[in-house]
């Protein structure tokens, strides 16, 4: 049962009543399920039927959520593994939020139904990942320089076993007049997330194609504002980047290439032929973006980049140092495996002599090039490349002992990616030469202009020429 708010009588055995102000949409069952298990202290999980366009209401649900599960074996066991045994969860949860003279809670970004006044939220379920935005607005008081602000967030619930837990959180801040502080203490994976979070909330009133355009309206003002308090001796022909965000305009341009964002293909007329209608590429249906947008309302900072942004590794031609222990020994008789260098995620890369480690999103891909040495790939996989499959019996560790050095190598390099996730399990895939899953990888290039979002040296030009435009507009002083 949902505790009816803090330090108040129990609950009833029956739960509360149902949450004020709240009602579904007409003909969507969607809306009317998440209010009806948040209620009463439940979550259901739904699981997204492929091919089949999905209420887009559901991508705002916090009692549990939409997902989606691909037709890989190995997948589906983790991500049922990871759905219903990722920890310790919270049910019947209230979340609320209140801050000290000069601020006051704005709105709530996350998977929650927000209550009468603002500064209180019910949550149906909560897990260690679970993640919730509020914003803060100024109340009028004059504030001074350095004066201190409280943020204090407690959220109450009750576990599995039925007793009921709180947690606290405080935060304290201190006023400052220079905006040069703030953009030097700014968190790129916290300023992402605010973005993404955006994305999420205003995708379905605006749809993909608008809410991207906001999306760099608000990269560009970020950097037009650094220029102008931070930068204005930098010459303007110049795209200045702040050090604490120099990687955001890159996660925006992955983010622009996610499900949340991917733009499909649209037909040249509303009375287009069939054949024309088959021209209009869907490039991401709605049982992948609805997901998408759920999750991008419930991540935490640190899952954000792994979302977005890939990470690959080459396996062949590895520093001597990759995949062997590093570092002192670390509690629980772990130690650190030191990784191979990084290429950066675009198709160029992706030599057809090499082979290499994807770790993107909740998945790792073992890429197998086409010209790849076979002596490499013998001592990588046990066979040569024209005999790899995309199956699963290659993607365990050899049992008593592995074939080679190199093999060796790999799976440590791929246990020290599980543990950097905190033990998340990360379903492996094999894509060899000519595999079904080359598309997946493809996907995984965000640096290359796919998928309706342009590439990262395209949006860099893109945002140096607006800053550059409105700054020149607004200068005091010559180019």
């Amino acid at each position: 049962p949902t505790p009816t708010g803090f330090g108040g009588s129990p609950p009833l055995p029956g739960g509360p009543p149902p949450l004020p102000g709240q009602a579904g949409a007409a003909g969507s069952a969607g809306p009317a399920l998440a209010l009806d298990t948040t209620a009463q202290g439940a979550a259901a999980e739904q699981e997204v039927d492929h091919g089949r366009a999905e209420d887009g209401a559901t991508a705002t649900l916090p009692a549990g959520g939409p997902f989606s599960l691909p037709s890989i074996s190995t997948r589906v066991a983790t991500e049922l593994r990871h759905l219903l045994c990722s920890g310790e969860l919270g049910w019947g949860c209230v979340l609320k939020v209140r801050a000290s003279t000069g601020l006051r809670v704005g709105t709530f970004s996350c998977n929650a139904f927000p209550r009468e006044g603002g500064s209180e939220a019910d949550v149906a379920c909560v897990g260690q990942d679970w993640t919730a935005m509020v914003a803060l607005d100024f109340d009028g008081t004059t504030l001074q320089p350095d004066d201190e602000l409280f943020v204090q967030a407690a959220m109450l619930w009750t576990d599995c076993s039925g007793v009921t837990r709180i947690r606290v959180h405080t935060l304290a801040l201190r006023a400052t007049p220079e905006v040069p502080d703030i953009f030097r203490h700014a968190d790129a994976e916290a300023v992402m997330l605010f973005f993404a979070h955006q994305v999420a909330r205003r995708s379905r009133e605006l749809g993909a194609k608008a809410v991207t355009r906001a999306l760099k309206d608000s990269l560009r003002e970020l950097l037009v504002g650094y220029r102008q308090h931070c930068s204005r001796q930098s010459p303007l022909g110049q795209l200045i980047l702040p050090e604490s965000l120099k990687t955001l305009p890159l996660l925006c341009s992955s983010l622009m290439k996610s499900p949340a964002l991917m733009i499909n293909d649209e037909p040249l007329a509303a009375d287009s032929t069939p054949d024309e209608l088959l021209l209009a590429r869907a490039r991401c249906r709605a049982s992948e973006r609805v997901p998408a947008l759920h999750r991008l309302r419930g991540m935490s900072p640190r899952q954000v980049v792994p979302f977005l942004y890939p990470r690959v590794l080459r396996l062949i031609d590895m520093d001597p140092d990759a995949g062997t222990v590093k570092g002192p020994e670390l509690p629980g008789g772990r130690q650190h495996v030191a990784l191979p260098d990084l290429v950066w995620p675009a198709a160029d890369q992706l030599l057809a002599e090499g082979a290499w480690l994807v770790e993107w999103r909740d998945f790792v891909l073992i890429v197998v090039g086409a010209s790849v040495p076979e002596d490499q790939c013998v001592a990588l996989f046990g066979k040569p490349a024209a005999e790899l499959k995309d199956t699963d019996e290659i993607l365990e560790p050899p049992a008593g002992g592995s074939h080679s050095e190199l093999n060796d190598k790999m799976w440590g390099i791929i246990d020290e990616l599980t543990q950097q996730r905190e033990g998340v399990d990360l379903p492996l895939g094999l894509v060899p030469p000519g595999s079904a899953l080359r598309a997946v990888v493809e996907s995984a290039m965000v640096e290359d202009r796919r998928d309706g979002g342009p590439s990262y040296a395209d949006l860099l030009c893109e945002m140096h020429g607006q800053v550059h435009q409105h700054l020149k507009a607004a200068s005091p002083y010559d180019l």
